[in-house]
């Protein structure tokens, strides 16, 4: 059951085929009535629907389908699975790979630091007017950079708001990868991840501007059953890495997050400023003991140069690494707690000295 404005509804939304990136061979379709999804004329039952959830006439937004007031993350009815990323009523003790909005909604602790503020489902940021990190410094008020919090009838430069800003390609239907575009999700579109130059750039540009990886059956659930593979980039830390070149999901990030991908180490002193991403996981030290092409830890993962075929060699640093993209327990959107882990304290394998793992010892 989902909250909608009115009332309590049964949605029967897509099929699993339609949400998840597999292999070539498999059709992208949804099945069942088009009435569960859509409605005709901006109204359901004798009511007008909420305009914001409106452009594709759906009866719902985006949150309205991948929200739960109970306590499971994967919502079955039927044949149908819905993956939720909001509970309403506490953080779930199985989140998805992409973690849980409920700390930072209003509806939870209303935590800013635990997690993306999104329109629909948080206030905005008490602290943070712009993305932290990003290049513009918030020159770009009123628009998508200052705020994923912000309605779109408040932005200058975008049609969409919300969770559209980031997952945009939102027909699940899986014929298009983008408006116009001839590509399909069989193509490797993971998570419907694409750049402001998916929806603007049009030609050869609209069809590169994406996220590629392969998902979980059940978007890592249980990840002792399976775990996503995320498309990972090498790079220098001061490019500014385009997205149409790498596919890889710290390119995706560095959308609004630009500064977190430049400028890692003072060239001077060789002195880290933050720690880096976009690098291959080191093979030897400290590092050796994590292997994640065999014993693959989801609290610590990573992405492949090519996920197809992944390699320890090719195993890559990404932001996902250490951080929750929709929002975790912790501040600063992190898998774990980062205020426990202290050098020298003991027999710890967990969070930073997954990868770390002599500096317990």
């Amino acid at each position: 059951m989902f909250l909608t404005s009115k009332r309590l509804v049964f949605i029967v939304f897509f099929s699993l085929e339609a949400l998840l990136v597999l292999a070539p061979d498999v059709q992208a379709a949804v099945t069942g009535a088009c009435s569960n999804c859509h409605t005709m004329h901006n109204s359901q039952d004798g009511s007008v629907l909420d305009a914001s959830a409106n452009d594709t006439l759906l009866v719902s937004s985006c949150i309205g389908c991948h929200s739960s007031s109970g306590t499971e993350t994967i919502v079955n009815f039927g044949p149908t699975r819905i993956p939720i990323v909001f509970n309403t009523t506490g953080y779930p003790t199985k989140p998805l790979a992409g973690g849980n909005f409920y700390d930072v909604a209003a509806a939870g602790g209303n935590i800013d630091s635990h997690g993306h503020n999104v329109y629909g489902i948080s206030n905005q940021d008490s602290d943070l007017d712009h993305a932290p990190l990003d290049l513009w410094g918030g020159g770009c008020t009123n628009s998508c950079h200052a705020s994923l919090a912000m309605p779109k009838s408040s932005m200058t430069d975008t049609e969409i708001d919300g969770c559209k800003i980031c997952h945009q390609k939102y027909k699940h239907h899986g014929t298009d990868v983008a408006e116009g575009s001839m590509e399909t999700e069989e193509s490797g579109w993971y998570r419907f991840l694409g750049g402001h130059d998916a929806r603007y750039g049009g030609g050869i540009v609209m069809l590169t501007s994406y996220v590629a990886g392969i998902e979980d059956a059940d978007w890592e659930q249980d990840p002792t059953l399976g775990h996503n593979r995320y498309q990972g980039a090498v790079t220098n830390h001061n490019d500014n890495v385009l997205l149409q070149t790498t596919h890889s999901l710290s390119a995706f990030c560095t959308g609004c997050h630009a500064q977190a991908h430049m400028n890692t180490e003072d060239a001077a002193s060789g002195v880290w400023l933050r720690h880096p991403t976009m690098i291959r996981l080191p093979t030897t030290g400290e590092f050796a003991d994590y292997n994640p092409e065999t014993n693959y830890d989801a609290s610590v993962p990573v992405g492949w140069l090519d996920p197809t075929t992944p390699t320890r060699s090719d195993a890559v640093v990404t932001c996902l690494s250490c951080h929750l993209v929709h929002g975790s327990q912790y501040p600063d959107m992190l898998r774990w707690d980062y205020s426990g882990m202290t050098a020298g304290g003991g027999d710890n394998e967990t969070g930073c000295f997954k990868c770390h793992s002599s500096k317990d010892s």
